[in-house]
């Protein structure tokens, strides 16, 4: 890993495919071994859960070689709060977003992003074949 100033890189799983590179204006790259069908939704048996948000805080925290109160400090985000995401019982809000996206040096939609994915993919996989029932309007 580079450790120049104002790098960060973050791998998350092989087959997942997310990582985020950067040096100053942080830049991001997003890979993905995911089929969909035409409808746009991931066949089913999809070999990867759903990747939610606190993985990726997760990889970056360690990544930078931070703690939990490291970022504490330098977003003002509850230290419970962050565990609570850490581990996918909450969900990244608009001002944790702008909060997480200045202290890492992204965007918070890169944040806002990462939470509305990880809830469409946990919604088709709820839903499943139930989707293919819904009317698509006609114009």
């Amino acid at each position: 890993m580079n450790q120049e100033k104002g790098w960060h890189r973050i791998k998350v799983d092989k087959n997942a495919g997310l990582s985020l590179h950067g040096r100053e204006e942080t830049r991001i790259m997003f890979t993905s071994q995911t089929i969909t069908t035409e409808s746009g939704r991931k066949p089913m048996g999809r070999k990867t859960d759903p990747v939610y948000p606190g993985e990726i805080l997760l990889e970056m925290k360690e990544e930078n070689g931070l703690s939990t109160i490291d970022i504490y400090h330098g977003t003002d985000i509850p230290i419970h709060t962050l565990n609570l995401i850490m581990t996918g019982e909450k969900r990244i809000t608009g001002e944790i977003a702008l909060r997480l996206g200045r202290y890492f040096g992204t965007s918070p939609e890169l944040w806002m992003n990462l939470q509305v994915k990880y809830e469409l993919d946990v919604a088709t996989d709820k839903i499943g074949n139930e989707l293919e029932k819904v009317q698509v309007l006609e114009r």
